[in-house]
């Protein structure tokens, strides 16, 4: 896979494997170095969003920010180094957007949200993509029962596999199910409510996406250097 830049977005992920007993952001400060390392794939919007181990009933599982200012990865940073960090942070999520649909509004900055009663079905998603047959899955979903509320990509198919969760305990069979008949080219990060992280690819390969796998972290990126420079 070439490393070649193009104008294209960047997704950013960390999981850390092991318990934080140290003290710092040890997540945060390696998805901020794998964002800022990417900055070059998207400068009309960026946004991220962690989540902790044992979510407090009565409050969201997750932290999130999103901005689509002028400067919105220093915005993002930002946001992440003054937030109120918590021992039992477990999955970093970033992106970094290159708009090629909608306006450059916060609306379509990544990582899009579903909401749900269950963690299981809470899911957050971010990527880098970009669908061919876009109306032809907005249709079959609508047909489905569901009432999608736009028409971004990352929308619908953060909802498509949101909603193949509520026939399956499986994520890897949801989101299988939900991409079976996408056409076109796709990196994606995300996770769930309950603490299961994924990345996939599309079946080409077309879009580039990488990883690092040790006793600590898995590191997700658009770009290899990236996570040399990270870890």
């Amino acid at each position: 896979m070439s490393d070649d830049v193009k104008h294209e977005c960047a997704v950013a992920m960390v999981v850390l494997r092991k318990a934080t007993v140290a003290a710092g952001d040890r997540g945060g400060t390696k998805l901020s170095l794998l964002m800022e390392k990417q900055h070059n794939r998207g400068q009309d919007g960026a946004g991220a969003a962690i989540l902790s181990n044992n979510p407090n009933p009565g409050e969201p599982p997750y932290w999130i920010a999103k901005s689509a200012s002028a400067t919105p990865l220093v915005d993002i940073l930002g946001a992440i180094g003054k937030r109120e960090s918590a021992q039992d942070e477990r999955i970093f999520l970033g992106h970094l957007r290159y708009a090629t649909f909608g306006k450059n509004e916060v609306a379509f900055c990544h990582p899009f949200v579903h909401e749900a009663s269950e963690l299981a079905r809470t899911l957050l998603l971010a990527g880098n993509f970009n669908l061919t047959n876009a109306s032809e899955l907005f249709e079959t979903h609508r047909r489905k029962g569901a009432f999608p509320t736009s028409k971004a990509d990352g929308y619908l198919i953060c909802e498509m596999i949101a909603h193949e969760l509520g026939d399956t305990r499986s994520l890897a069979s949801a989101i299988a199910k939900a991409l079976a008949n996408a056409d076109g080219a796709w990196t994606l990060c995300g996770a769930t409510g309950d603490g299961w992280a994924f990345a996939t690819r599309d079946p080409h390969g077309i879009r580039p996406g990488f990883y690092l796998l040790n006793d600590d972290f898995v590191a997700v990126a658009s770009e290899r250097p990236a996570i040399q420079a990270a870890f």
